[in-house]
């Protein structure tokens, strides 16, 4: 059975790893302008392990900022699952390629971002 370890960063940002897969929620990596959170961030860009996947449920800055993650590795990898055309484009910007919309209730399959180990098959929902 796949060990799930959950890390919380800061605010909404949570990194959730299933074995070698590892899906960031919210990425915040950086206190947004005029914004100050009342603890440390907990996670930096350049420390996270390889990321099947980035999910931003909304725009607003200290849940999404595809900025933060400038020190990440191998970005044209990553699939990104976000909620507005906006973030969408914005993550492109930042190099992330493989963006596109989620649907609503919908589900995601680690095997559709990156093939699970034999036997595996977990889901996103989003």
């Amino acid at each position: 059975m796949t060990q799930l370890l959950i890390t919380r960063a800061v605010n909404a940002c949570v990194l959730l790893q299933f074995g070698q897969d590892a899906v960031l929620t919210d990425p915040c990596l950086d206190a947004p302008p005029l914004l100050r959170f009342n603890e440390p961030i907990g996670l930096n860009a350049d420390a996270l392990p390889p990321l099947a996947a980035i999910v931003g449920g909304h725009g607003v800055p200290d849940h999404w900022r595809p900025q933060s993650l400038r020190a990440v590795a191998d970005k044209g990898t990553v699939a990104c699952l976000v909620a507005t055309e906006r973030m969408r484009q914005g993550a492109v910007r930042e190099g992330f390629r493989r963006s596109r919309l989620a649907q609503v209730r919908g589900g995601v399959s680690m095997a559709s971002i990156r093939p699970p180990e034999p036997g595996q098959d977990m889901v996103v929902c989003v």
